[in-house]
């Protein structure tokens, strides 16, 4: 978790401003260079589906029944089973091609009755117990991606879990670059595996990924979803820096044009659209008093995605006490508010996170 603050303190004829701590901004890259892959992320809960955007199609490998997962619904792929066929498979925009000489093959999972995989939503579960594969191990799959709009932006999100040690895969996601999930963190029964979002812009042919493991490289289930319009962290540093890396200039802490304001603070305030190196302090949200209350409401700016507001509160700096206050979150707005009271200060610092 990332975070970046800003502070302000309230006392009479005294407002101060200080920004502290990380940012990073987000903004449409063009060009085909392939997927560029987030960091993957340990499967916690089903938040963990994205809701970003708008859904193109979501699917499950093996599964029996369509099940919706945090307001996400992912519909039956079918996989013909274990005769080796080396035919591929359709479903929707989505078509599955097995190495040559063998078969794409998908099944339900004996699943444990442990945590923490029975700690899971339902839904989540159900999601997380079946899956596909090449049936021959140590081969590979592609899925190809069909129907794109070019020039449109879109984001891929897919699972690798098992949660018995049984079938233990390390698998590999490649277009262009390449990312790795574990499907057992832990290696034990009720272990969770790890899921990974992936952006790419479209030139309008189909979009091909490579799945691969040492072993089986089963995948429970991906989703695409259009995000044209909708900034991340990752299309923002290459098009700014012209890398993804969290180094240098492009680091979530930088500053690289003496401004004041960290990466992060730029884009979740100033929006997807503002240029680093002409952000200006009077730019970010000002504090307000009324009804007795010291307080920051203030709306998102438009196509900022993939962070989450906060704001804490102290009466004094030293010793410093921070506390958090409640968003009062209604129509887009967010309100952060503490009462003024018998204090002589009160110190606010807004701040926001990126997962």
């Amino acid at each position: 978790m990332k975070t970046a603050g800003i502070k302000r303190s309230t006392q009479p004829g005294f407002i101060g401003l200080a920004i502290a701590g990380i940012a990073l901004v987000a903004f449409p890259f063009t060009g085909r260079a392939g997927m560029i892959w987030d960091a993957p992320r340990n499967i916690t809960s089903d938040t963990d589906v994205s809701t970003t955007g708008t859904l193109v199609a979501a699917f499950n490998f093996g599964s029996n029944s369509p099940v919706n997962v945090n307001g996400v619904l992912f519909g039956v792929f079918n996989l013909p089973g274990s005769a080796i066929n080396d035919l591929p498979v359709t479903a929707g925009p989505f078509t599955a091609t097995p190495s040559p000489g063998t078969s794409m093959f998908g099944a339900p999972f004996q699943v444990p009755n442990a945590p923490p995989f029975i700690n899971l939503p339902g839904s989540y579960r159900l999601l997380l117990s079946s899956g596909g594969t090449d049936i021959i191990p140590g081969s590979a799959f592609t899925l190809s991606i069909n129907g794109l709009t070019a020039g449109h932006t879109y984001q891929f999100e897919w699972w690798a879990n098992d949660s018995l040690p049984s079938v233990h895969s390390i698998v590999t996601a490649t277009d262009g670059t390449s990312v790795t999930l574990n499907s057992n963190v832990s290696n034990t029964s009720g272990g969770l595996g790890q899921f990974v979002t992936g952006t790419f812009v479209s030139n309008g042919a189909p979009e091909s990924i490579v799945f691969s493991s040492a072993a089986y490289e089963y995948i429970n289930a991906f989703q695409l979803r259009d995000i044209t319009g909708i900034s991340t962290p990752q299309s923002w540093r290459q098009a700014w820096y012209g890398n993804t890396a969290n180094s240098g200039n492009a680091a979530d802490t930088a500053d690289p044009y003496h401004k004041g304001i960290a990466n992060l603070a730029v884009f979740a305030f100033l929006g997807p659209n503002q240029n680093p190196a002409t952000a200006l302090m009077s730019q970010l949200p000002q504090p307000q008093k009324g009804g007795g209350n010291f307080f920051y409401s203030f709306t998102p700016p438009a196509g900022v995605s993939g962070v989450s507001y906060g704001a804490q509160y102290a009466t004094s700096l030293n010793p410093t006490n921070w506390q958090t206050i409640t968003d009062s979150f209604s129509g887009g707005v967010h309100t952060f508010s503490v009462p003024i009271g018998a204090n002589a200060q009160i110190f606010l610092r807004l701040t926001v996170s990126e997962p």
